[in-house]
């Protein structure tokens, strides 16, 4: 178990240092002796660091939860986009939780954030409200503390499990994430795995309360995100993410983010 990933139990926040959000490409800051939590989402590409001497790298519908007073390196360079925040509370390491304790905030070092609700809009909306003239800083602890209420309970529900058949559930996230680009088949993910697509499908709903093709969605299309935002035309963004149909890529960008790709390129481009 010496490679299992730490876990943490945390008591109720007493400040909030900070609340963010980047879309940027550089590499973790390096510090030493921080006395906050750092809690990292990242909503597109990747992020890494090295934290006491170990790379951690999440990508979209992930965060990683650094202790304080941890070593924190930069590892390399990244294109993402991500919130964080820094926050005051007691905390110690714990083993990995045996059965689903919803009374208390248990989290791993890293892992995948629900599907629903949408914890990366949610700490979003905290760093918007946190820059506004109303900013209430008690409303601001409540919610990030109610925030990491949702992933504990999820993250205590969904280690990496396996079930009878050998399959784990983080084997087959990184399959997805590493095949963002490319239209999966159910014949894909049977020929990958050995098993049936029903089987996979009922397995990972189980676990992350999605199925495989609109988790596969929602990875493809934040990738898109992150393209027009790097300022690649429509084009070459439906064509990187393997669209051969640029209409069908089209209405699939606007059914996801509620907005057409050409908008929301402007949009975030300041033009």
């Amino acid at each position: 178990m010496a490679n299992a990933t730490p876990w943490f139990e945390l008591g109720p926040i007493t400040d909030i240092e900070s609340l963010g959000y980047i879309e940027i490409t550089n590499r973790h800051p390096a510090r030493k002796g921080m006395p906050y939590w750092v809690l990292v989402l990242v909503n597109s590409g990747r992020r890494t660091v090295c934290a006491d001497g170990n790379p951690i790298q999440i990508g979209p519908g992930e965060f990683f939860l650094l202790p304080p007073n941890s070593e924190q390196a930069p590892c390399r360079l990244d294109e993402h986009s991500a919130c964080f925040a820094h926050f005051a509370a007691r905390g110690s390491r714990i083993d990995a939780p045996v059965h689903i304790d919803p009374a208390h905030v248990r989290l791993p070092l890293h892992g995948s954030l629900p599907y629903t609700p949408d914890c990366f809009a949610l700490l979003r909306y905290l760093c918007s409200h946190a820059l506004s003239p109303y900013a209430n800083e008690q409303f601001l602890k409540t919610q990030l503390q109610a925030l990491l209420s949702i992933i504990s309970l999820h993250c205590q529900k969904t280690p990496d499990r396996q079930d009878h058949s050998g399959l784990s559930t983080v084997t087959l996230l990184h399959y997805i994430k590493d095949h963002a680009c490319v239209p999966l088949r159910s014949q894909d993910y049977e020929k990958e795995f050995g098993l049936s697509y029903h089987h996979i499908n009922l397995l990972f709903k189980k676990q992350f309360g999605c199925t495989v093709k609109q988790y596969h969605f929602r990875i493809r299309m934040e990738h898109a995100a992150q393209l027009l935002i790097s300022g690649c035309t429509l084009q070459e963004t439906a064509e990187r993410c393997g669209f051969d149909d640029y209409f069908f890529f089209i209405n699939s960008f606007t059914k996801a983010h509620g907005i057409s790709p050409a908008a929301y390129q402007s949009r975030h481009s300041g033009t």
